[in-house]
């Protein structure tokens, strides 16, 4: 009985340990689903984190190889460096020996171009220690030399921009006086002219115009006419005998303002009519006592103007021969001319 009762408080025991349990249990249950929703919430971060390790990792990959790679990059450097220090010892070596210069990089310096810009440099300066030959130990005469050539050319470059800007002015003040005397001269020939015009049109009018006012020098000149009962048109507009007559009254009132010993006037009449070869013969025995005119000519009543007349004739074919006249002296003698029969 005692065993029994001993059984029974220990199933009774048990019986409360496996409530007990039971409860425990269940508290466990509730905190795993507390704990599996807590995951499910944490889920996105755990995804958003892993995929920033697999980055992190990647970028440790890649930096690691560019450590890998400049470590490299160090080493070869380092090497360069033991090179540039050799060839700098070797360059130092031939400046002592070779020119006896003391060579010495000072620590302020800074390079601030590439050694490839440097080597370039170096290869130039080269050629041209080259080019330059052995040492010419006559090179300070030399120098003097042409130092005093180079003095006696540059006092002779002084004297021509001397000489240049004294043309200049000279040209200038030239200039000045030919443009005073060409108006002077041309006013005085346009005022002729106009005088001749109206003698030999018996009226009407004409002018000389500079085509560039500004540059008389070099400007060129119009001539507008206006004949008795016509309208004011430019020369070139004008019948033959017109132009004839135009250009007649030009030549004399430039041959009045410029006079010439000997003028020389080649069929100047063809296009004249018989009025008109009147009024150029009474101007040219007026001019005839200023000078002397050879007129080559057709026409008769110019030839009845002259002093002495010279035709060509030919009496046999093939010889051509000279004949002149000389007329008798009229109480006009001092009116003298000399034109000139062509057949």
């Amino acid at each position: 009985e005692d065993e029994e009762q001993q059984n029974i408080s220990k199933i009774e025991k048990i019986s409360k340990e496996i409530e007990v349990l039971k409860v425990v249990i269940k508290e466990t249950q509730e905190e795993i689903s507390q704990y599996l929703q807590k995951k499910e919430t944490f889920a996105p971060q755990e995804a958003e984190y892993s995929k920033k390790i697999e980055e992190k990792k990647i970028q440790i990959e890649t930096l690691e190889k560019e450590f890998g790679e400049l470590q490299n990059l160090i080493y070869n450097k380092k090497l360069n460096i033991q090179s540039l220090e050799y060839e700098k010892e070797k360059i130092k070596d031939y400046l002592k020996q070779v020119y006896n210069i003391e060579f010495e990089v000072l620590p302020q310096d800074i390079v601030i171009e590439a050694l490839s810009v440097c080597l370039e440099k170096r290869e130039t300066l080269k050629k041209k220690i080259d080019n330059l030959g052995e040492v010419n130990l006559v090179a300070v005469e030399e120098f003097e030399e042409l130092s005093k050539r180079q003095n006696f050319l540059n006092q002779q470059k002084q004297d021509l921009i001397s000489s240049k800007e004294e043309l200049k002015k000279a040209i200038l003040k030239i200039n000045r006086t030919s443009k005073e005397i060409f108006l002077e001269t041309f006013r005085k020939i346009e005022e002729e002219f106009k005088n001749n015009f109206r003698f030999l049109f018996g009226g009407g009018r004409a002018s000389l115009i500079l085509l560039d006012p500004e540059n008389v020098l070099e400007s060129g000149v119009e001539i507008e006419v206006q004949p008795p009962g016509k309208k004011l048109q430019n020369v070139s507009l004008l019948s033959g005998g017109e132009k004839a007559l135009t250009a007649i009254a030009l030549i004399f009132a430039i041959f009045k303002i410029k006079p010439s010993p000997l003028c020389v006037l080649d069929e100047i009449d063809a296009p004249l009519d018989e009025a008109n070869v009147d009024r150029f013969t009474h101007l040219l025995k007026q001019f005839a006592k200023i000078s002397q005119f050879l007129v080559i000519t057709h026409n008769k009543k110019t030839m009845s103007c002259a002093d002495i007349l010279y035709g060509v004739t030919m009496q046999e074919k093939g010889v051509s021969k000279l004949v002149s006249v000389k007329f008798a002296e009229t109480k006009n003698a001092e009116e003298k001319t000399q034109p000139i029969e062509s057949t």
